[in-house]
């Protein structure tokens, strides 16, 4: 059985006898990823149930100890076990969805057992410090991160971004993947990408490798939240009490005080040592430079 050269995403270096599109160079822990037959929940408890929403499918979650099982409609099953760690995916013929949902929460799982957070955000490398852009789904965070990347700016992470507190905040970056919509694509021509799928709603985009780099920490500079207004963009400060219930609804975390006292924690001590801002900005592609020149301005 062939085994595919490894590669890096969230700090974990991937061994598989698959082939994957999105790996960073560099290494880390290792992290076993095999195809595998599954079927049911095997016994465990459902601990989450997502309906579908727009283009996202029904999935579930099932917890039995100290694993997990996956499944996404149409999709099938993921067997995630953080302890060792490895993750057995489902097998079938659409390998580019397989991956993109192999690093959202199978590898979210896996790097949050291990202590980093978990933040529904994107994530650029602005000179060598990385800038949280965080925001709900719909809100533009990959259009603008896109528009970081349009302007010469490695892409950390498109919407999960694991953040490592310990010893100061740092980002580990994620897949080297973008999905944009169609409209985002065919306007900014983003030149240092590789076309991987195209569908209705969304181009699948790598980062080609020389811009991809390694899953080594980068530190974190700023977060930004995204607000929608009809001004040109303007960031304004915010105080860590204000900051914090936002990132708590952008924050996976699982069910019980246990868990829910930790991820409290580690938020009380991310916005009491990060600078954080909310953009104002009008939705639209032709503000996207203005908008990405006024956060560099500021952070």
């Amino acid at each position: 059985m062939s085994v595919a050269p490894p590669g890096t995403c969230f700090g974990f270096e991937i061994h598989s006898t698959l082939s994957f599109e999105f790996l960073r160079e560099g290494s880390g822990e290792a992290l076993e990823v095999e195809p595998g037959r599954m079927e049911g929940p095997g016994g465990g408890n459902l601990i989450f149930d997502w309906p579908a929403a727009g283009d996202q499918p029904h999935t579930r979650l099932f917890q039995d100890d100290g694993t997990y099982r996956y499944w996404v409609e149409g999709g099938g099953w993921f067997l995630v076990e953080p302890a060792i760690p490895r993750v057995t995916v489902p097998v079938g013929d659409d390998a580019l969805r397989r991956e993109e949902r192999l690093w959202s929460l199978p590898l979210l799982l896996c790097f949050a057992a291990r202590g980093d957070v978990p933040l529904h955000a994107a994530a650029v490398d602005v000179g060598g410090s990385a800038v949280l852009i965080a925001a709900p789904r719909t809100f533009g965070k990959t259009t603008l991160a896109a528009g970081f990347l349009a302007a010469g700016h490695r892409v950390l992470s498109e919407d999960i971004a694991c953040i490592r507190l310990d010893p100061e905040p740092h980002v580990v970056p994620g897949p080297a993947m973008l999905r944009v919509r169609p409209d985002v694509a065919d306007d900014l021509e983003l030149r240092d990408t590789l076309l991987v799928g195209r569908d209705e709603t969304r181009v699948h985009l790598a980062l080609a490798p020389h811009g991809r780099g390694t899953c080594d920490p980068v530190p974190l500079r700023a977060i930004i939240f995204l607000r929608e207004s009809d001004q040109s963009p303007t960031l304004v400060r915010v105080s860590a009490a204000e900051a914090l219930p936002d990132l708590w609804e952008l924050n996976f975390r699982l069910l019980g005080a246990p868990a829910f006292a930790s991820s409290f924690e580690a938020l009380a001590d991310l916005v009491r040592s990060i600078s954080i801002w909310n953009l104002f900005r009008q939705l639209g592609l032709d503000r996207l430079d203005e908008t990405v020149e006024a956060v560099l301005a500021c952070v």
